[in-house]
């Protein structure tokens, strides 16, 4: 069992800021995964491709490190002169499990200076399974080749307009229908601008775990999704022929 949190906010700037969102993530169990969105960690300086020096960053390592948790969050990268979005996953250590970078930029971010990076195959290896990312845009192109356990989608912001339609329903759709293809857990969370925040978490039939424009939180049970990729477990809500 994991317990899990999806998260659809604003980045804390303030120290008030901060000390709320840590008082907060502060009564989750240890081991717990913690998701923030897409931009939630803003202009991160990479070396070497692994060590990371900004004070967003490092706010989000001391929380991953004092909570125990593993925290998976966006951040806007820096390497070498070029300007990426990236997903990130910390342990509970604090530290660099791995990152995947957006494929899929917009043309609003690419004005901003930001490139397409990264593989959608990229597969994450934390003590609880497997993970893999998809940022934003990423999520219109799946690529059904990925076997990750835990799909976890972060998006920038809400979007409900006239010419586009209501975003939440979208999303919701989306993430339901890539969670029961993948045969995987997914966990979305937004950057809390704009209207039609969400925030869900969903299993590996399409089913909606939890659903928020803040806060979403369940349980998820990997070991059954591994028992129902192998056949040993068959679920009612799915007809078998």
């Amino acid at each position: 069992m994991l317990n899990v949190y999806a998260f659809s906010c604003k980045t804390p700037h303030s120290e008030k800021e901060w000390g709320a969102l840590t008082k907060s993530v502060s009564t989750f169990n240890k081991g717990s995964l913690v998701c923030f969105p897409e931009y939630f960690i803003d202009g991160v300086e990479t070396y070497d491709g692994r060590q990371f020096e900004d004070e967003e960053f490092v706010r989000v390592s001391d929380l991953a490190k004092s909570g125990e948790i593993y925290i998976a969050s966006g951040m806007v990268e820096m390497d070498n002169d070029n300007k990426y979005i990236a997903g990130i996953l910390l342990g509970p250590d604090g530290n660099v499990i791995g990152k995947q970078r957006k494929i899929h930029v917009t043309s609003f971010e690419r004005k901003n200076g930001i490139i397409s990076g990264g593989d959608l195959t990229t597969i994450l290896k934390a003590e609880f399974g497997t993970v893999s990312f998809s940022l934003c845009k990423d999520q219109w192109y799946p690529d059904n080749k990925v076997e990750a356990e835990l799909l976890i989608h972060l998006r920038g912001f809400g979007l409900d307009d006239e010419r586009f339609g209501t975003f939440y329903d979208k999303w919701l759709m989306l993430d339901q229908t890539t969670a029961m293809l993948k045969k995987a857990y997914l966990i979305g969370a937004t950057g809390a601008y704009g209207k039609g925040v969400l925030s869900d978490v969903i299993d590996f039939e399409g089913s909606i775990l939890a659903e928020d424009s803040d806060i979403a939180s369940t349980e998820i049970h990997l070991e059954l999704l591994r028992k129902y990729r192998t056949g040993e477990f068959e679920s009612k809500k799915v007809a078998r022929f």
